[in-house]
């Protein structure tokens, strides 16, 4: 029970941030309405070219959405330095997405997936931080994410020989990621169109 009420908790740490971006967009919409503003709003007015950047900054929380969830949770759910936690989590997350990349680059028919005519407008497919890959909405990187947080939870702390010390720490959780996120991403390529053509 303890473990659903942290988890509820670190929910709710990137959802508070969402009412002040619908604020910024809500006004810059607003601002942006010629019924409302009059010629004030004429797309070649330096007023509508201003709130037009302000409607940019607005939609970041949303359109990248799944790496806010990703780096929030973390901070959270980690038990001992939340803040390598978030790092370690948006490597892992970068990583699953790349390796996902990577495989249907070099299986693109065996997939059915083929990221050389880009993502934009394709059904099932996302740019993530620039890197084209399955669009797994919020539940993939809310699962990538607390993955990730269990390994830091688990191994961040562990004592390695003094040969190897170095990798300590948060090397030692991204290392562990590295590979837990190949055949992560190998299972996902395989079952995750399955799973979006069932919800589609």
């Amino acid at each position: 029970m303890n473990a659903i009420k942290r988890f509820g908790s670190a929910m709710i740490v990137p959802v508070l941030m969402f009412a002040f971006f619908g604020i910024v967009l809500g006004f810059a919409t607003l601002f942006k309405n010629p019924t409302i503003m009059g010629s004030l709003a004429d797309q070649h007015t330096f007023w509508f070219k201003f709130w037009s950047v302000i409607e940019s900054g607005g939609w970041v929380i949303f359109t990248h959405m799944e790496v806010v969830f990703v780096v929030g949770l973390p901070l959270s759910l980690a038990k001992k330095a939340p803040g390598h936690a978030a790092l370690a989590a948006l490597m892992g997350y970068l990583m699953f997405n790349t390796f996902i990349n990577a495989i249907l680059t070099q299986w693109p028919h065996t997939f059915g997936a083929n990221l050389e005519k880009g993502v934009e407008n394709v059904p099932g497919l996302k740019s993530i931080a620039g890197i084209a890959t399955l669009d797994t909405n919020i539940l993939g990187g809310i699962i990538i994410s607390a993955i990730i947080t269990w390994i830091h939870n688990r191994y961040y702390s562990k004592r390695l020989p003094e040969m190897v010390g170095v990798f300590q720490g948060l090397t030692f959780v991204v290392t562990i990621s590295f590979f837990v996120m190949l055949p992560l991403a190998a299972i996902t390529c395989v079952i995750w169109p399955t799973v979006q053509h069932g919800i589609g």
